[in-house]
């Protein structure tokens, strides 16, 4: 896993000074070792508040990680902790998932109303719905990617057996492809060029893949009320197949394709765009808010304007 440091304006990037990557420590003191080495570099730049993107089952109220089945080591309240001990500014948190819809919303591109799903080292979703990023009664949102899968014996990082996010996130991806063809440690790359060679179709071991995330997603939208699916991350973008496999599996298993059709659409991650809106409703505007039912209810139209 990689983590990203971005020192940014309100109007984007800053193209003097670009991202930071580093590998994901495994121990807060490693990773607040790395935030030390980046403000470091960035000494004399004026960071006014710091914003981060949380993975795993996280309280943006109180900042506690209460679960993180694949970062256990941040679980708690020391991974904020450690940031504001490195910056000494105002820090703000918001699950990574929530992020990306919340990005996706101010790109305005999809209506006001969907439901994002994210492929990447896990399987997440977040709602939207009349331009809001809706909230829960406990800090679990969007927790798709540990619904089993029938079948499935794969042990997941929550403790779990046959969570989807062992065959549909990244790392799941690649050991089902491992498994195929019989590669020891295949790269992300080696799996891509595989699927894409020639007029490849899509393989029978992804189309599984595809159909359970395809069910799972059905059930979500079944209690949602959705008919609009933005997708993100990695599987989407594995085979140019994928997302039409994928809005068919989803239209088959959710009652409204029965009667109507769910439109599902791939779309890049704007995980950075959500957090600068964040940061706009949080530090410079906190009279204002952007979930359902906290605050003044203000549009995305009036924000962005």
């Amino acid at each position: 896993e990689v983590t990203r440091v971005s020192l940014v304006s309100l109007a984007g990037h800053l193209p003097e000074l670009p991202s930071v990557r580093f590998q994901t420590s495994e121990g807060l003191e490693g990773f607040k070792e790395a935030l030390e080495r980046v403000r470091t570099s960035w000494r004399g730049t004026g960071v006014a508040a710091v914003l981060v993107s949380v993975p795993g089952v996280y309280n943006e109220e109180s900042g506690e990680v209460l679960y993180s089945p694949n970062l256990h080591w941040t679980e708690g309240f020391g991974l904020m902790e450690v940031v504001r001990a490195v910056w000494d500014v105002p820090v703000f948190g918001i699950q990574e998932i929530r992020a990306l819809a919340l990005g996706h919303l101010v790109r305005g591109t999809s209506g006001d109303n969907y439901f994002l799903v994210e492929f990447g080292d896990g399987v997440g979703g977040a709602f939207v719905t009349q331009g809001r990023l809706q909230t829960a009664p406990l800090p679990l949102k969007g927790e798709l990617g540990h619904t089993q899968v029938l079948g499935n014996e794969r042990v997941c990082g929550c403790g779990g057996v046959g969570c989807l996010e062992t065959l549909a996130s990244r790392p799941g991806l690649l050991q089902t492809f491992a498994m195929e063809h019989g590669i020891a440690r295949p790269s992300w790359s080696d799996l891509v060029q595989c699927l894409n060679s020639g007029d490849a179709a899509i393989p029978d071991w992804l189309a599984r893949t595809v159909d359970a995330a395809g069910i799972v997603i059905a059930g979500a939208i079944n209690i949602l009320g959705a008919n609009h699916v933005v997708l993100t991350g990695d599987l989407p973008r594995v085979h140019p197949g994928v997302t039409a496999l994928l809005g068919q599996c989803i239209n088959h298993s959710a009652l409204w394709g029965k009667f109507g059709e769910v439109h599902c659409e791939p779309a890049p991650r704007r995980r950075l765009q959500g957090l600068i809106y964040m940061a706009i409703d949080r530090f410079f505007l906190p009279e204002t808010d952007w979930r359902d039912g906290n605050g003044s209810g203000r549009t995305r139209e009036s924000a962005r304007g």
